[in-house]
Parts: structure tokens; sequence; C-alpha cells
């Protein structure tokens, strides 16, 4: 984003972003929601693959056991 969207400061050691206030605002709002999209997916992604693990292991009672095991395995280690 940097190369398409700023350009060298003045000092040279900063840089000029091109983006007008609400144009940044709209992107950091995109940028967010296509976060939230992509963490939903791998959350559906990780879950399916257990469940279809466990069919492939003849589990007979996997909607049982995905419905009552822990899920946060699936999500995304916190971020610091």
């Amino acid at each position: 984003m940097r190369n398409r969207l700023a350009r060298p400061g003045a000092d040279g050691l900063t840089d000029d972003w091109t983006l007008t206030p609400e144009q940044a605002d709209r992107l950091g709002e995109r940028a967010g929601q296509t976060k939230i999209a992509i963490q939903g997916l791998l959350f559906r992604l990780r879950w399916s693959n257990v469940y279809e693990q466990g069919i492939a292991h003849n589990e007979s009672k996997a909607d049982i056991n995905m419905m009552t095991m822990d899920q946060t395995q699936f999500e995304d280690p916190p971020s610091h």
C-alpha cells in the first residue's frame, strides 16, 4: 500500500500519504471487514476439516462430538 498510496516526504524520513481522510477511513473500514470475513472463513475451514476427519475415521457421533467440543481450537491465536 505504501508503494501505491504514499510518496516520500520532504524530509526524506517520512511518507506523505495521498489518501484523503475519507478515503483512509473507507480503506480502514474495508480492511477490517475483510479481516473479519477471512477469520470467519478460516474458522469454518478448520471446523470442517476436523468434522471430515471424524467421518473418515467412522465416527458415528460426529455431530454430537463437534457440538460439545471446545471450539476455541478453531480460532486464530490472539494477536499481540
